[in-house]
């Protein structure tokens, strides 16, 4: 190829600037003048038609159209009568044109492509890839239901070019018979359901060793099909149900040692809640059948297994092993054991425990965020003590409500007292008393409703008292305004 950096391309024969070469021969460019006269009329050796051959050719000469159908493409060695690239090395394919491209990015999804392509139709400029462009080209049809290009809408319903010709046309099934919406030749999808399952089938059946596995595999798929033969997602519903004949090809050698309690215990009800078509399989095929009942009580019993794996390397342990050993002796039922174990678990983590007695506040602390554990709780409250010896007991209604969280209690105290200098403290109402009250102290705005007047002490040496039940609290100087307003209200 002839290029100058100044003026641009020129022929490789005589020298004259041109901007499309006439004719590449060997790496040459020819203009149309020197084409004329470097390239001599011939005789194509193949089909007899005339051709021009180089005036320097040692061998006989094809025409093009000759040459293009006995050429091959370079990655695949499939017929190229058309090319998408000439190579040095040969022709390439359009089918393999994109693996000798370079990938740049889709400017709509950002992926990595070698097919990309403007659409000046649609307004879109940039280069996109064909996922992006299917986008906006293509629909599932409303009458074969096939994936295609969109060529016409009837009433909002997107129509491919073969259903637009023929909108109510409708061939016979290969297969079957039966009608299939649509022109063309496609199976319904029954068979095409039947002919997946039954690929799926062979193919996979290598992955088992007993026999009677690979029966049961085989007979399963057929007993799928004939459930739902038409359901779309047959075939992801058999492949989700591998794992499931895996394990029992590997825990049972034969058919006859199949036993529920066994399942049961190696699968585990968790699997055999995800797999109910297999083992509604096994119940018609094999007679097993495992209750919702044993299924719940061998749930609780993972669930228990599972709440004392996590805490196996924490240092309270020991005391929750010993606790679920006692609920056994109790001869408590398994969801009974399951919610006892699970909640004192989730107290110990949640509260840091290190094995030792905890704080009344911690106690306070967890009940106030997980107000439904308090009767599960209870039980393990009353074994520290009577077991462990620990003084600890479940606080009592008027005993003092930890808060949930000290820093977010003293951001709301703020805001409480901030609203309060905003209205006023005169024009401030019991509820709003009340809860900055509850809020600075840590009682329940339920237990602070039933005071009266009498139960705040008049100031004496700067200080008032508030009495709550037994308790007697001297009020710091920064609340003494707002438990004197409450009890001017109160009177």
């Amino acid at each position: 190829m002839g290029l100058d950096p100044k003026f641009g391309r020129f022929c490789d024969e005589c020298g004259d600037m041109f901007a499309k070469a006439h004719k590449v021969h060997c790496g040459r460019e020819y203009c149309s003048t020197c084409y004329a006269r470097v390239f001599k009329p011939a005789i194509c050796i193949t089909c007899g038609s005339g051709v021009r051959a180089h005036r320097n050719a040692q061998t006989s000469t094809r025409c093009r159209k000759c040459e293009a159908s006995s050429r091959t493409c370079v990655r695949c060695d499939k017929a190229v009568p058309r090319a998408s690239l000439i190579l040095p090395n040969g022709p390439v394919c359009p089918s393999c044109a994109p693996y000798f491209r370079d990938k740049h990015n889709c400017a709509h999804c950002g992926r990595e492509s070698a097919r990309l392509s403007a659409m000046p139709s649609m307004g879109i400029e940039e280069k996109i890839c064909d996922s992006c462009r299917n986008k906006h080209t293509h629909r599932t049809c409303s009458v074969c239901a096939k994936y295609r290009k969109v060529v016409a809408k009837v009433d909002g319903n997107p129509l491919c070019v073969r259903c637009a010709s023929e909108q109510n046309a409708v061939h016979a099934c290969p297969a079957c018979g039966s009608d299939v919406p649509g022109l063309g030749a496609s199976r319904c999808r029954a068979c095409t359901n039947e002919n997946a399952v039954s690929l799926e089938v062979d193919l996979s059946q290598h992955v088992f060793e007993q026999e009677w596995t690979k029966q049961a595999w085989a007979e399963f798929g057929k007993w799928l099909h004939r459930r739902s033969p038409d359901r779309p997602r047959l075939l992801a519903v058999l492949r989700s149900h591998q794992p499931f004949f895996e394990r029992l090809d590997a825990e049972f050698h034969s058919s006859s040692k199949l036993r529920e309690d066994e399942i049961l215990r190696i699968l585990g009800s968790k699997m055999l809640r995800k797999h109910l078509l297999g083992m509604r399989f096994l119940e018609e095929h094999f007679g097993i059948v495992i209750t919702g009942q044993t299924r719940t009580i061998s749930a609780d019993g993972d669930r228990i297994a599972a709440a004392l794996a996590q805490g196996r390397h924490e240092p309270w342990y020991e005391q929750l092993l010993s606790y679920h050993k006692h609920l056994e002796r109790a001869n408590l039922i398994a969801r009974t054991r399951r919610m006892y174990v699970s909640t004192a678990a989730n107290f110990l983590r949640r509260s840091a425990n290190d094995g030792q007695q905890w704080r009344p506040e911690e106690l306070g602390r967890f009940l106030q965020s997980h107000r439904g554990a308090r009767n599960n709780l209870g039980r393990f409250v009353s074994y520290c003590r009577e077991q462990l010896g620990w003084n600890v007991a479940m606080p009592t209604d008027n005993a003092i409500e930890v808060l949930a969280s000290p820093t977010q209690s003293a951001e709301r105290l703020a805001t409480l007292l901030a609203k309060v200098d905003d209205i006023g403290l005169e024009t401030a109402d019991t509820g709003l008393l009340i809860e900055i009250l509850s809020t600075a102290l840590g009682y329940s705005e339920r237990r602070l409703l039933r005071l009266t007047a009498q139960d705040f002490s008049a100031p004496s040496k700067g200080a008032m008292v508030l009495s709550v039940g037994k308790e007697r609290i001297v009020l710091p100087a920064g609340l003494m305004p707002v438990a004197a307003r409450l009890r001017a209200v109160l009177k």
